[in-house]
């Protein structure tokens, strides 16, 4: 079976990117610790593919 987490804002009010979905994301990602996940960025049409990854990195650690 495979698990989706789907978040239809990256920002919210102040916080910063992702910020308000920490706790989510802690919990639904505590069990793939090591293993490949997909992230499939949507509605960022300001900016590249590679500036959109590159965010996500950072975030991420990766």
């Amino acid at each position: 079976m495979k698990n989706m987490l789907l978040l239809s804002s990256s920002k919210y009010k102040n916080t910063g990117y992702l910020e308000h979905t920490l706790p989510w994301l802690q919990n639904f990602l505590a069990d793939y610790r090591s293993k490949t996940i997909a992230f499939v960025p949507y509605a960022g049409v300001s900016r590249t593919f590679d500036e959109y990854e590159k965010t996500v990195q950072m975030h991420f650690l990766i």
